[in-house]
């Protein structure tokens, strides 16, 4: 909660929630990136590790500013993990 409020404060955005009765999976995400223009991303790790191992979804991730994963726990495997293929970075 407290980062939708210090991401709207700074980045001058507003929220969208999924749809309530919506399992959060891949393919919404896809949904989303498709039909919405979200610039900032809260997604559970898994998604974002799910992400990661989908170059053509990865892909449209290209005007996205922000990228958050919160909520449970990664798949960490090491230096080629899906994390590090989304944020090109090896730091978390």
């Amino acid at each position: 909660m407290v980062m939708n409020i210090l991401i709207n404060a700074f980045y001058g955005t507003c929220n969208v929630l999924g749809p309530a009765h919506v399992p959060p999976t891949l393919a919404l995400i896809e949904s989303l990136l498709d039909h919405a223009k979200i610039k900032i991303w809260s997604i559970i790790p898994s998604i974002v590790d799910d992400i990661g191992e989908s170059p053509a979804i990865h892909k449209k991730f290209k005007d996205a500013k922000v990228i958050i994963a919160s909520g449970g726990e990664h798949a960490f495997v090491g230096a080629n993990e899906p994390l590090a293929n989304v944020t090109r970075s090896r730091e978390v």
